[in-house]
């Protein structure tokens, strides 16, 4: 949990973050470019990142679980923090999931991240912004790679920018 620590710590610093770890498939890793110059109140913020990993019975209930095997979905909560420098509108969010290995989950896609990188995603969605905190809560679709255990790292990122990122353990 120190490598989470390390990369919390970058973040919320947002003076500049650093490659934080590579994967012997190169799939892709968790990398925040630097961010030198930008000023924090253009950036959106989080905080509160709730993750839960989730079973689907046979009627369609939803049920956490903390078993990989048992592992359907994940749902992702979390808030974004009111700014009044950030203009109101639509602001796409992206959520990068992570296996033990370093490869993304149901990968959707691609975005550019800020200073010219492309990405792959697991789950999009577009948020009305208004200036005010916005709860945000995402149920991604059910994974079609085995779940394994490990440690699954959730990335958040807000217009191309890295805002958050959180880890949970399935056994």
């Amino acid at each position: 949990m120190k490598f989470k620590a390390i990369l919390l710590f970058l973040l919320a610093s947002t003076s500049y973050v650093v490659a934080a770890n590579t994967f012997p498939n190169n799939e892709h890793v968790v990398i925040f470019n630097d961010t030198i110059g930008i000023d924090t109140n253009e950036l959106l913020q989080i905080n509160s990142i709730d993750i839960a990993a989730m079973k689907i019975s046979g009627r369609g209930k939803f049920t956490e679980t903390k078993s990989a095997r048992k592992t359907d979905v994940m749902r992702i909560n979390f808030q974004i923090k009111n700014n009044k420098y950030i203009s109101p509108g639509y602001k796409d969010v992206y959520i990068l999931i992570q296996n033990p290995k370093g490869v993304i989950l149901n990968r959707k896609g691609t975005f550019d991240v800020y200073g010219g990188k492309k990405l792959r995603y697991t789950e999009k969605t577009v948020a009305y912004y208004e200036n005010n905190y916005l709860r945000i809560s995402i149920l991604t679709n059910k994974f079609i790679q085995k779940i394994v255990k490990g440690i699954y790292t959730v990335t958040i990122y807000i217009e191309n920018y890295p805002v958050g990122l959180e880890m949970i353990r399935l056994r």
